[in-house]
């Protein structure tokens, strides 16, 4: 489990200050972390770590004042853009998915306003890497756009086998233009032979192509590279 949920805390309503009971912040918790209350269905980011029994937040704590409450903090991004995963047993998933969906809507906005040529489209997979496993089969560019490139990264491994993640175009697979994970590697980037044209209402979608293997690979992010 990637996140911190050990001892209890104390929040205060208009107060940054997270306190903690039991806790050892200074060596599991880094800035940039995100903090969630049990019951809360905010999420608030961590600013500094002050002692192991206190942290600061990004902002005031907004929900009720509350004494040796049960928390999460959550440890686990992407980097560099610093999309946080979730991973088994992990609770406040859907805070985290939240968070994770805001980050990628900004990214996808910032990469259009910089570079309208070029961008990423950046996809968490929540399924491991089945063969055969049709994970993505939704999006509808909008406009004409060309993929270049796949990345992919892995917070679980695949062992026993390559991953491999093939482009579909309207549920057909587009053979022979694949990224590949190779066996036991976390992260990969693959430029497509042939860069693949989606016209505006072309869905695009994504399919794990595997096998023989004990250990498929989970928690995965795919980058599709555009532009």
């Amino acid at each position: 489990m990637s996140q911190y949920i050990t001892g209890t805390v104390d929040v205060t309503n208009g107060d940054a200050t997270v306190v903690g009971t039991g806790t050892l912040f200074l060596t599991e918790v880094a800035v940039g972390d995100i903090f969630v209350r049990d019951g809360d269905v905010a999420f608030y980011m961590v600013s500094s770590v002050t002692t192991d029994l206190a942290l600061e937040l990004t902002g005031a704590y907004g929900g009720v004042t509350g004494l040796a409450v049960n928390y999460s903090i959550s440890r686990d991004f992407t980097v560099p853009d610093n999309i946080p995963f979730m991973n088994q047993k992990d609770i406040h998933t859907a805070q985290i998915f939240t968070r994770a969906m805001n980050k990628i809507q900004a990214l996808i906005t910032a990469s259009g306003a910089a570079a309208q040529n070029k961008f990423e489209i950046v996809i968490p997979i929540m399924s491991d890497a089945q063969a055969g496993l049709v994970v993505y089969d939704g999006l509808l560019p909008g406009r004409t756009i060309q993929v270049n490139g796949i990345g992919i990264f892995a917070q679980v491994p695949p062992t026993g086998a390559d991953v491999i993640v093939r482009l579909l175009r309207d549920s057909v697979e587009i053979v022979g233009q694949d990224a590949t994970l190779a066996n036991g590697s976390a992260n990969q980037e693959s430029t497509l032979g042939t860069p693949q044209v989606f016209t505006a209402a072309q869905r695009l979608g994504l399919k794990f192509i595997q096998s023989g293997v004990s250990t498929p690979g989970s928690e995965i992010i795919i980058s599709l590279h555009v532009e």
